[in-house]
């Protein structure tokens, strides 16, 4: 059903109410997608199939109609959410209206996951759609991330500034950390990343195999990890950083693959990368 057919339905109803602000109009419409509270350790299922599309996530041209559920974490904490359904499912978390995170396949096109840092007392979105408008029944689950935090400090291939692209290889990688997407297992390569500026910021690769970006805090801890974003070569996150902090960011491979990649770091949601250029070499 589309918006303005939404709002022809929502219309009668407004003369009900004596007529309402149009605000109110947008609040129900925002509110359209069925699903419900979703909480820590619980699976639900879902059904997609003649829902509205009242949500537009930012990967894998997710067109067709879906379903929101509201998680309010009471601890802040690095959870999982994963979707298995019986169509090509994309999965989105959305923040004060905006995406925030965004899957299509995790390595499998039935299966969408995100590892993301949730804040307690937020209230965040996760959104069901389908790939090109594709729909069906599905399991959305929450649980908290395997994650394990590094030994020791990480030892980095570089640093990274914004806006400032990078070609590398992961070929001959260490492997110093199992990032909890994507079966990570095997040579990354790890580049430290300080901004300059509290905000939101996109990172963003692009590889010649399938990649995996995971993003780790001064602590140790994980705050993202993201297996596929449209593309089996293409992962991206879109975090909260902190002014003056370094973060880790990690890329890996799908099963231990490894190849050529590209990586950047962009402020704000995300947008089109600028031109790469290539790693520095050893002096």
């Amino acid at each position: 059903m589309s918006s303005l057919s939404q709002l022809a339905v929502i219309a009668p109803l407004l003369g009900l109410l004596g007529g309402c602000s149009p605000l109110i109009a947008i609040a129900i419409q925002m509110g359209s997608s069925p699903g419900g509270t979703l909480r820590l350790g619980q699976t639900v299922s879902g059904e997609t199939s003649g829902a509205a599309d009242s949500w537009h996530p930012p990967c894998g041209n997710a067109d067709g109609g879906d379903e929101t559920w509201i998680f309010q974490p009471e601890r802040s904490g690095t959870y999982r959410v994963r979707v298995e359904a019986d169509y090509d499912a994309v999965l989105a978390i959305y923040l004060a209206g905006e995406p925030v995170a965004c899957n299509d396949d995790a390595g499998s096109t039935r299966v969408s996951e995100l590892t993301y840092a949730f804040e307690a007392g937020r209230s965040y979105r996760l959104v069901v759609d389908g790939y090109r408008g594709a729909a069906g029944g599905y399991r959305l689950s929450l649980t908290p991330a395997p994650t394990a935090a590094p030994t020791g400090p990480l030892i980095l291939a570089g640093t990274l500034g914004l806006e400032q692209p990078l070609q590398a290889s992961t070929v001959g990688g260490g492997d110093q950390v199992d990032p909890s997407c994507g079966n990570a297992t095997g040579p990354e390569a790890i580049y430290g990343f300080t901004p300059a500026a509290s905000g939101r910021y996109t990172i963003r690769v692009d590889a010649a195999y399938d990649s995996v970006l995971a993003a780790y805090g001064a602590d140790g801890g994980m705050l993202g990890c993201n297996d596929d974003a449209g593309s089996v070569q293409r992962s991206e996150l879109q975090l909260d950083l902190e002014e003056g902090r370094t973060y880790s960011l990690v890329v890996a491979g799908y099963g231990g693959a490894t190849g050529t990649f590209s990586i950047v770091v962009l402020e704000g949601a995300s947008a089109p990368a600028p031109e790469f250029v290539d790693a520095p070499e050893d002096g």
